[in-house]
């Protein structure tokens, strides 16, 4: 069985982690963005249900691709 460099298997967890970080910090920026809308929306009362399906529909689907992404540094965490 061939034994992995501890340096290089170091290497690949910060380059895996180096991408759970970008894609989670966009992620938290279109929740929040989408959030912020939807304030607004409400706030000026010019916003139909359909207007708020829509951008919660977004909010959500941000959350479960960020809960991916949650469940992919367990993982990875789980193979230190």
């Amino acid at each position: 069985m061939e034994q992995t460099d501890p340096r290089q298997k170091l290497d690949e967890v910060r380059r895996a982690l180096s991408r759970l970080y970008h894609d989670a910090n966009n992620l938290t920026a279109v929740i929040d963005g989408n959030a912020a809308l939807l304030a607004e929306l409400i706030a000026a009362g010019a916003t139909t249900s359909d207007e708020m399906g829509a951008v919660i529909e977004d909010i959500r689907l941000g959350c479960s691709k960020l809960q991916e992404l949650v469940e992919q540094v367990d993982t990875l965490r789980s193979g230190l």
